[in-house]
């Protein structure tokens, strides 16, 4: 059970690649931030950038396949 865990609807996930690109490391870490300023400060600390919100890779329309 999870009841105690504070859950906050504006955290957003950010996915990650670091700055040296390793062939091995396609994507992450990942980061949990209220916004994208302190998502990008998290970033730039441990040496890594942005890709984008874990959102932008979701599809919006649901796709069916035969």
């Amino acid at each position: 059970m999870m009841g105690n865990i504070p859950k906050s609807m504006d955290d957003r996930i950010y996915a990650t690649e670091f700055l040296e690109d390793d062939p091995r490391v396609v994507l992450g870490p990942f980061i949990k931030a209220g916004t994208y300023k302190e998502a990008q400060n998290l970033a730039e600390h441990y040496g890594l950038i942005i890709v984008g919100e874990v959102t932008d890779f979701v599809p919006q329309q649901e796709v069916t396949l035969h």
